[in-house]
């Protein structure tokens, strides 16, 4: 009876118990079924984000710290599937810093990864880099080679996209080194791409088709059809930045092909583009028109207001240059209201360029030569706030980056009084704190040293584009002053016009030397001096094969400031030469020598004798002027003399 009543008095603790389990085990079924749900990707990113919620709520519950680590990881996931590319990298930093609370290096580099991919989604690509640095050192502490090796081939692609080139093609060779051993082909494919498409930007188009070929013959054997597409639509942009149409013609409709049966609709737009424009080239335009109506009939103006503008631009173009300039007009027109905005100064400006086109081709000369001035303001303008948009980024990297040495500096100091307070106690570990703090500084050494090397060759990049705009520009006013001859019959105004239009492009040549190359502040004389002979031949002898001069140029390299006037008095003197002996040169000798202490440049001519010492005297002609102006400039001398039937002009200065 005694028993009884005790098993009366407990069964409710027991029953209580036995629900406490059943519920227990319930969240646990549930847990693991929601979880499967969430990772299932051939569900709806909906559903599977229902279902990772859940999961996550569950964890929460229960304080499993795991599953809340691999719920949120399938949260950011199904957000990124949905395009909600905000909301997946707030997931994705949120588990970042749990995984390093919980010490998860594996989950933390991966959360960090993924973050700089939604990052490069967004173009934000030196950010990108910074968390792909990040990750690389976590997940290579747990030995994940694959994705430490994906994650090379990020930084790599991150690299191309600002136009670092070096550090891409280093990053995704050492990339595509550590994976000879693992069997990785769909990540040797894309970092082949990545090699082929920074080859393509540094105009080495036979190493850039190379590459592109040995990624779609991976693609192929795995039977990547979408793969194939891009790698065949990669090859054709290769041939037609080369002027290759027919090559590249052939590659497009390949893609597109392939593109229109997966059903790859954004894609096949983008290669419809490309075909549109690569028929523009073979002057084929009936074929692009069609093609560019097209792509204008698939792209939405209000959701890609871009791509619609760019296509319609190209359109524009077409009829251009198919003499229907009432359709030009309107379509630029169009594109002139839309992209009435300060987000689209770069296609305010080529549609000012494309406006002036068509003025000049219609015999407006006056609004021709307005739309140019406006569009060498807009490029001033952008130009300006791109280069702001660098300075602010270099700003903010170079803040974290500070920020990051005061924590390193803050957590050394703490160290160090931690070793003072147990100096007494311990003083051989005073002797290990002295070995750490001199690591912890060399390695601080080493890593200020690599941010002045990224801040230099960033320095660098900026000087190659400021001379690539630089450039630009001289050649838009020289296109304004060659409009400005179509003004005037006035044989000598068009002749001090292209005058000052050689003058410009003697410059010119200068600022594209240096852009063709890697920036070094010098320019080869060879090369320099042939191209201002042969700008002036195309002037003054075109289509003449009799004309050839001879050329004795050293292997000189000048500086800028030293190339620029000696190329403008080489200019000067040739026009003149050709000027006052039209038709009668046919023998012109120029040599450029150099002496241990003085260079020497001298110009001889079969012309007729003239005397250049009156013409000074009387300060007769602005190309004697210019040349006496520059030779004070190199502080040097100009000596002229009559020999043999022949004019000798010597200008020398000092290498000094």
């Amino acid at each position: 009876m005694r028993t009884l009543i005790l098993l009366l008095l407990c069964l409710p603790a027991i029953l209580a118990g036995c629900k406490r389990n059943t519920e227990t085990a319930a969240q646990a079924i549930s847990l693991s079924t929601l979880s499967e749900r969430a990772n299932n990707k051939s569900l709806p990113a909906t559903e599977r984000l229902k279902a990772a919620r859940m999961a996550y709520d569950i964890s929460i519950a229960q304080h499993n710290l795991p599953a809340q680590v691999n719920s949120m990881r399938a949260i950011g996931v199904a957000y990124w599937n949905m395009d909600s590319l905000l909301q997946a990298m707030a997931l994705f930093r949120d588990l970042a810093v749990l995984a390093h609370q919980l010490g998860d290096k594996e989950s933390e580099g991966v959360a960090l990864h993924n973050t700089g991919l939604l990052l490069s989604e967004r173009s934000a690509y030196d950010s990108a880099i910074v968390y792909y640095e990040k990750a690389g050192r976590l997940l290579k502490e747990v030995k994940d080679t694959v994705r430490v090796i994906e994650g090379m081939v990020s930084t790599g692609i991150a690299y191309k996209n600002i136009a670092m080139y070096a550090q891409a093609f280093r990053t995704t060779s050492d990339a595509i080194a550590a994976m000879s051993h693992l069997n990785m082909p769909e990540e040797k494919a894309t970092a082949l791409t990545t090699l082929a498409n920074t080859l393509k930007e540094l105009h080495r188009p036979s190493e850039a088709l190379e590459y592109h070929r040995q990624a779609l013959a991976i693609r192929t054997a795995l039977g990547d059809s979408s793969g194939i597409a891009g790698s065949l639509n990669n090859l054709g942009n290769v041939y037609k930045s080369t002027g290759s149409y027919s090559n590249a013609l052939n590659y497009y409709l390949k893609a597109l092909e392939l593109k229109s049966r997966l059903g790859l609709r954004k894609s096949a737009i983008t290669t419809r583009d490309n075909i549109a424009e690569t028929y523009l080239g073979l002057q084929r335009y009936d074929e692009a028109e069609r093609f560019e109506l097209q792509v204008l009939s698939q792209r939405d103006s209000l959701t890609d207001k871009d791509g619609w503008m760019t296509s319609a631009s190209r359109l524009a173009n077409i009829y251009v240059a198919r003499g229907r300039y009432k359709e030009a007009g309107a379509i630029a027109s169009l594109i002139a209201r839309m992209s009435d905005s300060h987000d689209y100064r770069k296609q305010q400006m080529e549609n000012a360029l494309l406006l002036a086109t068509i003025s000049g081709k219609t015999g407006n000369y006056k609004a021709a030569n307005a739309f140019n001035t406006k569009a060498i303001a807009l490029k001033d303008s952008l130009f300006n706030m791109e280069l702001s948009a660098d300075i602010s980024r270099m700003n903010v990297l170079l803040d974290m980056n500070s920020k990051q040495q005061k924590l390193l500096l803050t957590e050394q100091r703490v160290t160090m009084q931690a070793q003072q307070v147990r100096l007494q106690r311990y003083f051989l570990l005073l002797l290990s704190g002295i070995v750490v703090l001199l690591i912890v500084i060399v390695y601080l050494l080493y890593v200020s040293n690599k941010q002045r090397q990224r801040a230099r060759e960033h320095t660098e990049i900026l000087m190659s584009e400021l001379n690539h705009r630089v450039t630009n520009n001289m050649q838009i006013i020289s296109g304004i002053l060659n409009l400005q001859t179509l003004t005037t019959t006035d044989e000598k105004e068009i002749g001090i016009i292209q005058s000052g239009r050689n003058r410009v492009q003697a410059m010119a040549v200068v600022h594209r030397m240096l852009y063709q190359k890697d920036y070094t502040g010098t320019v080869a004389m060879p090369g320099f001096i042939a191209k201002i002979v042969s700008n002036l031949k195309q002037a003054f002898w075109a289509g003449d094969e009799r004309f050839r001069p001879g050329l004795l140029i050293d292997d000189v390299h000048l500086k800028a400031d030293l190339a620029i006037p000696l190329g403008l008095m080489i200019n000067e003197t040739l026009t003149n030469t050709f000027k006052y002996n039209p038709g009668t040169i046919s023998n012109i000798t120029i040599s450029f020598r150099q002496t241990d202490d003085q260079y020497c440049l001298q110009i001889t001519d079969n012309g007729m004798a003239w005397d250049i010492h009156e013409a000074r005297a009387k300060k007769k002609g602005l190309g004697l002027m210019l040349i006496d102006m520059l030779a004070r400039q190199l502080k040097g001398t100009v000596h002229y003399e009559r020999s043999e039937d022949k004019n000798k002009q010597s200008i020398t200065f000092s290498k000094a």
